[in-house]
């Protein structure tokens, strides 16, 4: 067994990384259902993140930018 490297860690993690932003965006939104941080990006996952992006696009990308840096 081989060990991965940075970039593949990255894309290992990328959903878990996507659902921490959108759970940091939504928890200021009221009624938003936080998502389990899985790494699983399925139906719950896309529909959160076009919700969000449809109510506040620049805080979503500056939560966004938060978590990825």
């Amino acid at each position: 067994q081989r060990s991965l490297v940075g970039s593949e860690m990255c894309i290992r993690d990328s959903g878990r990384t996507l659902q921490r932003s959108l759970n940091q965006a939504g928890n200021v939104k009221e009624g938003y259902e936080p998502l389990k941080e899985d790494n699983v990006i399925g139906e719950k996952t896309t529909s959160a993140f076009n919700s969000l992006k449809e109510e506040d696009e620049d805080g979503l990308l500056a939560s966004l930018d938060k978590t990825v840096i």
